[in-house]
């Protein structure tokens, strides 16, 4: 199963303020068309949860087909990498994310699951996990409750926040590490005037345990050999000393700075009250619920066609649709709602969720299914019109069933999948009910892709429909030559422009095959 990874547009113009730059001067493609036809092949980031770069460098396989041109480093990852556990951030750790989620660690061994990166993404960073042993996205968000607030209602990923914004506004990690306590320290703060938040995080992992508040993970503790942060500059006047875990051995010849408390006098941790214990919650009037019964409450109601779902229960959605019904299981707490679901235009499925098909057509639409892994034997129906990135950004190859989209977007992108189509043997456009193009006046195609765009070929049988026209511009060779191929991809341009002063020469614009549009250039 391929790894996907959502491209993550503030995140691609802020690394490459070229294409900010061309784009604001009206350049023809915005920032996902132009990473689809030329970033991924330059090596450019297209999300704070890859590194192109280091993926190369750790990858020297990936990195020698590469540089034959056989793949990217993108679509590597994707199509092969994720299942095999490569990592696709210096920041992911998949040894400790195993050692500490042994749930995941069993399905990996059972084959339910590729591999640690895989479930990560697919699932761990919405539930959310610890990544190593500095960052839990979990922790992160308890110590910043206005991002968990966010990350509930899906309006913010964890580690993407934590990369893009976190680290500079010096947010708490929620573990006893604060990111304000690296303002002073060279090394981060170089990492971060240089726009490399990974490295800046990195920093912080390496001076993490040496914090005398660093709460570290269950069972986990620093090897002995692990490298003494001694270049570490603390906030002036904060009095903050660092001091040196039981299980760190410090080398023979080495002497710690002051800002190391004295080995032979660290300070004592203060116990660890016990959790105070938590009330179980109310019935649920109409639930079903006792109070007694269960310690978690799951609803699911219906507002004009959508499927809205509340409570505190985790895990999957279980969904099992019938005519007259739908069936939804979480956490083990089953809703059953009485609806015509034929009328049904959407669910609100909450973030970081993904959702199982027992039966029936499970119809979202293309934002609400966004990130979520979808599996199940039923079908899947993305209501209105969905972008290329949209559908590119639901895993739904688990589900069995039947999967309809319709697919409406730029000329560039829809030829760049159809590229990509070709490339990585996959059907994106091709298994579209209806593909359209969004171009807001006639584009201006060479031959080529005219043919591509109106070959009923290159989409099925439904063929792609370019909204507003399409004109040509290309030589009076390929021109005449599209004749042979489909005379009606000339007959239904808007206008026809043919150039190369060789061709024009010898260019027949008295031939009555051309229709009237055609001029020379």
């Amino acid at each position: 199963m391929p790894t996907p990874l959502l491209f993550n547009a503030n995140w691609y113009l802020s690394q490459n303020p070229d294409v900010a730059t061309a784009i604001e001067g009206g350049a023809p493609f915005n920032a996902f068309e132009h990473f689809l036809l030329y970033g991924r092949t330059e090596g450019r980031s297209a999300s704070p949860l890859f590194d192109p770069q280091q993926y190369l460098a750790n990858n020297p396989d990936v990195a020698d087909a590469v540089a034959q041109g056989l793949i990217t480093a993108w679509d590597h990852f994707e199509l092969f990498g994720g299942a095999e556990g490569r990592s696709p951030t210096p920041l992911f750790d998949p040894d400790f994310y195993l050692q500490q989620n042994p749930d995941v660690a069993e399905a990996v061994a059972n084959g339910h699951i590729a591999s640690a990166v895989q479930h990560f993404l697919l699932f761990g960073q919405g539930e959310p996990r610890g990544i190593n042993p500095a960052i839990h996205l979990g922790q992160y968000l308890n110590a910043n409750p206005d991002l968990a607030e966010a990350a509930a209602n899906g309006q913010v990923n964890p580690l993407e926040h934590l990369l893009q914004y976190g680290v500079g506004e010096g947010r708490n990690l929620g573990n006893g590490v604060s990111l304000s306590l690296f303002a002073n320290d060279p090394s981060f703060m170089q990492a971060l005037n240089s726009g490399n938040a990974v490295q800046a995080l990195i920093r912080v992992e390496t001076v993490a345990p040496f914090l005398p508040t660093f709460q570290p993970p269950p069972g986990w503790a620093p090897p002995a050999n692990t490298p003494i942060p001694v270049d570490f500059v603390p906030p002036a006047g904060s009095g903050l000393s660092l001091v040196i875990p039981e299980s760190v051995n410090v080398p023979p010849g080495v002497t710690l700075p002051p800002v190391f408390s004295p080995v032979n006098s660290l300070p004592v941790p203060a116990p660890v009250p016990a959790p105070a214990p938590v009330p179980a919650p109310a019935p649920v009037p109409g639930s079903g619920d006792t109070g007694n019964e269960v310690s978690v409450t799951f609803t699911m109601t219906n507002t004009a066609g959508t499927l809205d779902f509340g409570g505190d229960a985790t895990g999957a959605i279980t969904f099992t649709i019938e005519a007259d019904k739908v069936i939804a299981v979480r956490g083990g707490i089953t809703r059953e709602l009485a609806v015509d679901t034929s009328t049904l235009t959407g669910s609100n499925v909450p973030a970081g969720t993904n959702v199982v098909v027992a039966a029936g057509t499970l119809v979202l639409t293309a934002a609400q299914a966004q990130g979520r892994s979808i599996t199940g034997t039923g079908n899947l129906t993305l209501t209105g019109q969905s972008t290329i990135a949209q559908v590119l950004g639901i895993d739904f190859g688990g589900v069995d069933g039947v999967v309809t989209y319709s697919i409406t977007d730029s000329a560039a992108a829809i030829l760049a999948q159809i590229a990509s189509d070709f490339t990585n043997h996959t059907t994106v456009i091709e298994n579209a009910v209806a593909v359209a193009t969004n171009d807001a006046a006639p584009v201006e195609l060479l031959m080529v892709d005219a043919l591509t765009l109106s070959n009923a070929v290159a989409k099925g049988n439904a063929g792609i429909t370019i909204t507003n026209g399409y004109s040509i511009n290309d030589t009076a060779a390929s021109i005449l030559n599209a004749f042979s191929a489909d005379d009606s991809v000339i007959n239904n341009a808007t206008a026809i422009t043919a150039t190369g002063t060789a061709d024009r020469d010898a260019f027949d614009f008295n031939d009555n095959r051309l229709p009237a549009t055609c001029s020379s250039n």
